[in-house]
């Protein structure tokens, strides 16, 4: 959803567009009423619609430079949500390990030893690699 910021930018932008269009479509009416043809205004009409073209190459540079942050940004984001929700998976398997029970209440090693096995194979292959 676009920022009411940017809503105004575009919205004076459209306007912008629309005055200018309005504009060299009324001089291209009179030229053509009165039939005349000066280089003069020729000249004008074209660095108008020159600018135009300028204007709108510009804003489409923009436009593209924002698109591409934008995908960055939920590129990140979405490695983001990943790297939580994997954390958050392995957290609850060792919470059913660790607060697994017997018919005794007693806690079962079982869990507990494959914990501290992964820590030791973790820290080795970590020691091994530096």
């Amino acid at each position: 959803m676009p920022k009411p910021k940017q809503d105004v930018k575009k919205a004076t932008w459209e306007k912008k567009k629309t005055a200018i269009v309005r504009k060299y479509n009324k001089v291209q009416g009179r030229a053509r009423k009165y039939n005349v043809s000066g280089s003069n205004e020729q000249e004008n009409n074209h660095s108008k619609t020159a600018f135009f073209d300028k204007a709108m190459v510009e804003y489409e540079k923009r436009k593209a430079y924002r698109e591409e942050k934008k995908q960055i940004r939920e590129a990140k984001q979405k490695e983001k949500d990943e790297k939580t929700k994997k954390y958050m998976e392995k957290k609850q398997e060792n919470f059913k390990k660790l607060s697994a029970r017997t018919k005794w209440g007693q806690p079962v090693m079982k869990g507990r030893m494959e914990i501290l096995l992964e820590r030791i194979q973790k820290s080795v292959d970590s020691s091994v690699i530096k």
